[in-house]
């Protein structure tokens, strides 16, 4: 995993194995587009939060934090299990976008509200 691979974890349930193998290749602007359409085809489907996640990661990775940012916290109200990942990776968006005291204070809300999130460690380094 590199320094901007997100650790969000592949899930069985998404229905889009297509995309996840996009993803996963480290096709990001490819795999950003298969899940939005996912989302935009499937807007009732329990797997849009993780189609949210993985669609916010591939466009931190080609458009920038602040689409990415903007992504994640649109649908962190209906993250579910994910929640934590969306929180690590909006505090990651704001940290390098340069806004040192946001993600200092996103990555400490993270650490409080999932302390069992594998995560943890990686928001208090």
């Amino acid at each position: 995993m590199n320094a901007l691979s997100p650790p969000i974890r592949a899930s069985s349930a998404i229905t889009t194995p297509a995309a996840v193998s996009t993803f996963q290749n480290e096709m990001w602007s490819r795999a950003e587009a298969q899940f939005a359409q996912f989302i935009k085809r499937f807007p009732d489907s329990t797997n849009v939060p993780a189609g949210a996640a993985f669609a916010g990661a591939g466009g931190f990775q080609t458009a920038g934090v602040h689409q990415h940012d903007r992504l994640l916290t649109t649908n962190l109200p209906a993250a579910g299990g994910l929640a934590d990942q969306y929180v690590y990776w909006i505090g990651e968006a704001q940290f390098q976008s340069g806004d040192i005291a946001q993600a200092a204070a996103t990555f400490d809300s993270l650490v409080k509200k999932y302390p069992d999130s594998p995560l943890r460690l990686r928001a208090v380094v």
